[in-house]
């Protein structure tokens, strides 16, 4: 898909879709909302909520009439969970150890803004103010077919516009109900409902957000078993080849016995203009930890460069990665979700060190695995190992294919 292409405004139909996408329900707590929970004890002026907490009502009536996938945040902030960072900002505020502690009545839901207890209802607890951060939230979205995220709750200019950012960030639409959030000062709302508007979010008031639902079709929703089986084959059709540290060096010998398979494989993915991906490890010392050094021989003079013939061309991307797991801290992750990536290739060295690594962390990134099972270079020690590892990758959930079966499916 083009950038222009992707630039598109979707209709408002398309965006707020039901099958495609998720109510959140952010920090609607006694502690946040309450006049007598401790933020109004600080002087928080808390009487917008009563408002704000109707038209989350609206929102959550229509969302359950058309089975929209919801999902209810909640905040706690015992002392286990919080760190001295945490702490410091708590202490500032006057609210050391005292919000939203686990079992308190502060931290019960405000109101009637509450889970049902039906199935495509899920509630999440976070202990930062994104509500991505050490949750669950991610897995939730993406496991249930979410696109569109539709952000309520509190505080507009601390955790709801963290986790807008963030949301974002990770490649979905995110749509603000612009009355069915708040805080207790009016400016500070008023400030950060302005900032999302311009960089992260579309704002939207409830009623057209209820409106654009009431008018939606039935359709399967993402969240239902039906739909995730049909949607299988669709996801595991867009795939990419991901060849893995084809550098110069010590790997090349590993690798050396499948280079002329290797040559076909990256030759059919360009011939059938399968999205190719090259991961490249590098050595910059500031990427050096004292158990990083520890634990592996890292070069000093460098990077490696690609082998001959295994350059990336034309539109095909490089990655730099820094550990054996080519998501660990890199762009692989964001780059698959940008092309729509749903089904992994991967080929390259060393199968049991950073293609396992690779492949166990797609896994649980929610991709369809394949490993080209003649297309990988073994370190020393490996090849006895070899089948019991393929074994464990195959009862883990991944493809091996050779690459003759590769090229044939990619030439279909």
């Amino acid at each position: 898909m083009w950038i222009a292409e992707k630039g598109r405004e979707l209709p408002l139909s398309d965006l707020l879709d039901p099958a495609s996408t998720a109510l959140v329900v952010i920090d609607v707590q006694n502690d946040f909302c309450h006049p007598d929970g401790a933020f109004g004890r600080i002087g928080a002026d808390n009487s917008r909520m009563p408002a704000m907490a109707s038209q989350i009502r609206a929102l959550l009536d229509a969302a359950r009439d058309r089975q929209v996938f919801t999902v209810f945040v909640r905040a706690v902030y015992d002392e286990e969970v919080t760190s001295a960072a945490l702490a410091q900002n708590r202490r500032r505020l006057g609210l050391l150890n005292s919000l939203c502690l686990e079992g308190s009545w502060g931290a019960e839901w405000y109101g009637d803004v509450k889970p049902a207890g039906l199935a495509h209802e899920v509630v999440i607890t976070k202990h930062r103010f994104d509500a991505f951060q050490g949750t669950p939230l991610d897995l939730y979205l993406r496991s249930n077919g979410v696109r569109t995220v539709v952000m309520t709750g509190v505080a507009t200019s601390g955790c709801v516009e963290s986790t807008v950012r963030d949301a974002f960030f990770q490649d979905y639409y995110v749509v603000v109900a612009s009355d069915a959030v708040g805080e207790g000062a009016k400016e500070r709302n008023d400030g950060s409902l302005a900032v999302m508007e311009r960089a992260f979010a579309r704002l939207l008031p409830a009623g057209a957000i209820v409106e654009c639902w009431q008018g939606a079709n039935r359709a399967e929703r993402g969240w239902t078993r039906a739909s995730k089986r049909a949607a299988a084959a669709a996801e595991e059709a867009r795939s990419a080849l991901v060849l893995v540290n084809l550098q110069a060096g010590p790997a090349e010998a590993e690798v050396g016995p499948a280079l002329p398979g290797l040559e076909r494989l990256l030759h059919a993915a360009r011939s059938s203009r399968t999205p190719v991906f090259h991961v490249r490890s590098c050595a910059p010392p500031q990427a050096h930890s004292p158990n990083s050094l520890r634990r592996r021989s890292v070069p000093e003079d460098g990077d490696a460069p690609f082998l001959p013939g295994f350059a990336p061309s034309g539109r095909e991307l490089t990655v730099d990665k820094y550990r054996s797991n080519a998501f660990a801290d890199t762009r692989l992750g964001q780059l698959l979700r940008t092309h729509r990536i749903k089904r992994v290739v991967l080929a390259g060295t060393t199968a049991l060190g950073d293609i396992d690594a690779t492949a166990r962390d797609a896994l649980d990134r929610d991709l369809w695995v394949t490993i080209a099972e003649d297309g990988l270079g073994y370190g020393a020690g490996e090849h006895e190992l070899c089948y019991g590892w393929h074994q464990l990758a195959a009862g883990r959930g991944c493809d091996f294919y050779n690459i003759d079966e590769l090229t044939q499916i990619w030439r279909r």
